[in-house]
This record gives structure tokens, C-alpha cells and sequence, in this order.
């Protein structure tokens, strides 16, 4: 069967015998460059996003730069495939790359069902206890009194 086949090491070890053509990967790489664009524009203007909200912002940010290079990353095993590049155009890479942004879609919805709101409570905890404790003395700013040397 050739279910059984693609299970076997030997499959996903050796180098495809055609490039890829046709519509399909051309649309991929065009979501891939979209991807990458968007990513940016998130990267640049996420301050704008969620401007009370730090925690956001980081992730933002993060996942934007996550996603800026797993789209290169995408880009370079599409063009080492489609130009089959020796030890670049193997079948497993393809597979790294899926598991890559898998983990990252999972970590995500990790953040955000378990890191975020305990990062938050903390925030907020913080923010509470330092508007009512008070401020220590700056640095470099004079006295109010006057040392008994002037006086």
C-alpha cells in the first residue's frame, strides 16, 4: 500500500524525483508572502493594537516575529524544493516546518488560556500595590534640608 510507504523513513529521507509546479505552490508562496507582510504591519503597529494592554503588545510582537520567520523559512524549503537542492528538498523538512507552526498555534492558545490571565492578575496586583506604596527618593534631586555646613 502506499499509505505504508509514506510512514517509512526512507520516503520522507530521499530527494523528490520532480519539482513542484502548478497553482498550488505558487498560491503557497503567495500566502507565505502575505503572511510575512502582515506580520510586519502587526510587528510595526502593535503598540496601536492594544495600547493599555503590555501584555498584548509582547505578544503581538512575538508571534509577529515568529511568524516573519517561519514564512522565510516556509519561502526557502518551497524554492530549495521547487530548484531540488540536494539535502534542502528532502520530504522531512516539510514536515519540521508544519509541526514548527503547529507549535506555535498551540503556544499561542496556551498563552492565552493559561499564562494570560495569571500574567494579568499579577499586572494588576503589582499596579495596586505600587499606587499605594509611596515613591522612593530620586536620585541626584536636592535635599529640601539643608546640610549644617551652609546653614
Amino acid at each position: 500500500m502506499e499509505i505504508f510507504e509514506r510512514l517509512s523513513p526512507s520516503y520522507w529521507w530521499t530527494d523528490p524525483g520532480t519539482t513542484v509546479e502548478g497553482p498550488v505552490p505558487i498560491a503557497f508562496a503567495i500566502l507565505l508572502g502575505v503572511v510575512i507582510v502582515v506580520a510586519v504591519v502587526a510587528w510595526i503597529i502593535a503598540p496601536r493594537l492594544a495600547p493599555e494592554r503590555r501584555l498584548i503588545q509582547r505578544l503581538i510582537a512575538r508571534v509577529a516575529r515568529w511568524s516573519i520567520g517561519l514564512a522565510i523559512v516556509g519561502l526557502l524549503l518551497l524554492l530549495f524544493r521547487w530548484q531540488i537542492v540536494p539535502f534542502f528538498s528532502k520530504r522531512i523538512w516539510l514536515v519540521l516546518w508544519t509541526f514548527a507552526v503547529i507549535g506555535g498555534g498551540v503556544y499561542v492558545w496556551y498563552y492565552l488560556r493559561k499564562l494570560y490571565p495569571q500574567r494579568v492578575a499579577a499586572w494588576e496586583e503589582s499596579e495596586r500595590r505600587r499606587r499605594y506604596l509611596p515613591r522612593p527618593a530620586q536620585t541626584g534631586a536636592k535635599n529640601r534640608r539643608r546640610s549644617r555646613r551652609h546653614r
